[in-house]
């Protein structure tokens, strides 16, 4: 210390650390006279912090007996872990129970909670001894492939980490050895834009480009599974010069040649959309960022056109769609003259298609709230309606 304040060689307090140890946790305390001004008067600061405290394993516990047989795994480097986290050595097609004919599938056999610096792990091996007369013993099948997987505790979140194995790899080579282990969260989708090979989780950071066509000489209904919500109209299409018009459901227009905007923001909705263009042609929009969950919720209003959006990036037969609320629904359409009538055991439409929007009206005298989050769970077809072949039914000029 200089001496400017305090002179130097004096003695005393100046301030208190303290440590208290706790069952879970330790907690650090800087406390009033740590920190002065020029005058050497003290300031009231009061600093503190609480660290958790490794207790052991809580979540991957359910080990089998001791066999005799074991490998070790040597975890040499980490990425994306933290004190608390639980390492776990699964089997994918190991053995469950000590019964002759028994079942295989995932099955734990090693277990450590994270720590800095290298990691080593035993790992139960088992055995089958039923074609000699005796039994089998649970625990992982030599020739299988080493998995790891981590639990981490602050997010109450279990999943595969990505190792990069530089020996070994497999249950039975005695010892495998992992040169990093990696459990640091990204984009798993590998049609996403940023996807990341190396990450272990998804943190919902993935991004997607969609290209919305638009077509002339119709009025086109585009929705959009991009979350466009922070993003004004009046960027989305502020190049776009042939636009006629844009409105939605609820009255609201956007119309660029008169300075008309009362829509705002993309939402999540549907969108009817003119371009003013007599030739035959597809104009397109080009949006991108994170997709919209599927949990979203969808309000189809009673007694009312409603105009609603498509999520999914993926097409979906219309009965898939609707499945939980077919019989509410009274009639959905799409902009090219296809429908879907249950209650009259009619359609035309077949397929919904990301980027478009569909009329949906219900026969509710409640509004319904819908989502996407379920669709593809139920593949049944009824068999009380008729598909007719638009492209057949076409008329020939």
């Amino acid at each position: 210390y200089d001496g400017s304040v305090i002179a130097a060689g004096s003695s005393g307090v100046l301030t208190t650390v303290n440590f208290n140890a706790f069952s879970s946790e330790i907690c650090f305390y800087m406390g009033t006279g740590a920190f002065v001004n020029s005058d050497a008067i003290e300031l009231n600061v009061n600093i503190s912090d609480c660290e958790i405290l490794p207790q052991g394993l809580e979540y991957f516990t359910d080990l089998p007996i001791e066999t005799g047989l074991t490998d070790m795994i040597i975890i040499e480097d980490t990425n994306g872990l933290e004190f608390g986290d639980e390492i776990g050595l699964f089997d994918n097609s190991g053995i469950l129970d000590e019964e002759c004919g028994g079942e295989l599938g995932s099955i734990l056999v090693g277990a450590s909670q994270w720590s800095e610096g290298q990691i080593n792990i035993t790992g139960i091996i088992g055995s089958d001894f039923c074609d000699y007369g005796g039994h089998r013993l649970a625990g992982a099948s030599e020739g299988n492939q080493v998995i790891v997987k981590v639990y981490k505790p602050s997010l109450d979140l279990e999943f595969e980490a990505v190792a990069e194995i530089s020996s070994g790899g497999f249950w039975g080579d005695y010892v495998t050895v992992i040169s990093m282990l990696n459990a640091s969260p990204g984009c798993t989708d590998p049609l996403a834009e940023n996807y990341d090979s190396f990450a272990a989780y998804d943190d919902g950071s993935c991004i997607y480009n969609q290209s919305i066509s638009i077509y002339t000489n119709q009025v086109n209904m585009i929705s959009s599974y991009i979350d466009l919500n922070d993003v004004s109209i009046d960027d989305i299409f502020s190049n776009f010069e042939e636009l006629l018009f844009i409105s939605n459901d609820d009255g609201e227009f956007y119309i660029p040649n008169y300075n008309v905007n009362t829509i705002g923001s993309f939402d999540v909705e549907g969108y009817y959309t003119a371009i003013n263009e007599i030739q035959d042609s597809t104009f397109y929009i080009e949006v991108s960022g994170n997709q919209i969950d599927l949990s979203a919720e969808i309000i189809l209003e009673h007694h009312k056109n409603n105009l609603i959006p498509y999520l999914p990036r993926d097409s979906y037969h219309v009965e898939d769609v609707f499945s939980s609320i077919d019989h509410d629904i009274l009639l959905v359409a799409n902009d090219q003259g296809e429908y879907w009538i249950p209650y009259l055991g009619v359609s035309s439409l077949q397929t919904m298609d990301q980027g478009r929007a569909y009329v949906t009206i219900s026969n509710s005298d409640e509004d319904i709230v819908f989502t996407y989050e379920d669709i593809g769970l139920n593949l049944s077809r009824r068999d009380d309606i008729k598909y007719f072949d638009t492209e057949a039914l076409a008329p020939i000029h």
